[in-house]
């Protein structure tokens, strides 16, 4: 290991090296690439952003319509015991009997 850069490979002291080289060379340099960087990283983030914004719109309006379908299967379940229990019990009096004469049960 280089004790200039310890803890780096050949590969990533060589880009070390080079950037300090082209800073040496001109402080214009270091100002684009610092430019580029900030750029770069925003229109990354952005876009990345945005996928996984979409992604996980269309997956929570996937859960909340299955939500309200299984719902609406466990009401009409209710609905129906309960119909045909107060249909089947013989009460005449009240919502019993409305239930019962309706064309839905007959």
């Amino acid at each position: 290991m280089d004790s200039n850069c310890p803890g780096l490979n050949k590969n990533n002291r060589f880009k070390v090296r080079l950037v300090f080289l082209l800073y040496m060379y001109s402080r214009w340099c270091a100002l684009f690439f610092v430019a580029y960087l900030v750029v770069s990283l925003y229109m990354f983030m952005s876009v990345f952003l945005a996928v996984v914004y979409n992604r996980f719109r269309s997956n929570l309006k996937n859960e909340v319509r299955e939500s309200v379908e299984r719902a609406e299967v466990l009401m009409d379940r209710a609905f129906d015991k309960a119909a045909a229990a107060a249909c089947s019990n013989g009460r005449d009096e009240g919502m019993g009997e409305r239930l019962c004469q309706s064309p839905f049960f007959n």
